[in-house]
């Protein structure tokens, strides 16, 4: 058994100092690490890209629900506004990955896909904005 900087033996919490941790402390680097940043991040973001896509075609083509077509584009703008921040999020948790692997490369080309599908949206419903209002000027 070890002893530890004060001169006592090594139990804390009924364990030896240095001995195995338990096993929510010793997944804890896992759930914070970047990789699993990355993984959930570029998830997320092609659930929010998705999302607007499924919203948009709930009010134009399906038309179950009754919103005018100015609101809806504003609405369906959220969860792209959402996804840019992930994507900005999933580039930053690529970044602080050390040892990068093919699967991270892949993982970022499909955020990078999905962030940038997220960008055209957001120019197209500011575009589409644009022109309404100028039309009623």
């Amino acid at each position: 058994m070890k002893t530890s900087e004060n001169g006592t033996s090594g139990e804390v919490r009924g364990q030896a100092v240095g001995g195995p941790r338990e096993p929510e402390k010793a997944l804890a680097p896992f759930w914070l690490s970047p990789e699993r940043r990355l993984f959930i991040s570029t998830l997320l973001l092609g659930v929010c890209f998705l999302s607007h896509i499924i919203f948009l075609l709930l009010v134009e083509p399906w038309r179950y629900l009754s919103i005018a077509k100015e609101y809806a584009m504003m609405y369906s703008g959220i969860p792209l506004c959402i996804g840019v921040a992930l994507l900005v999020a999933a580039i930053y948790s690529f970044t602080k990955i050390k040892n990068r692997s093919a699967l991270h490369i892949i993982v970022l080309v499909f955020a990078a896909v999905f962030g940038s599908l997220s960008l055209q949206g957001l120019g197209g419903i500011v575009m589409h904005l644009a022109q309404v209002t100028s039309h009623r000027v």
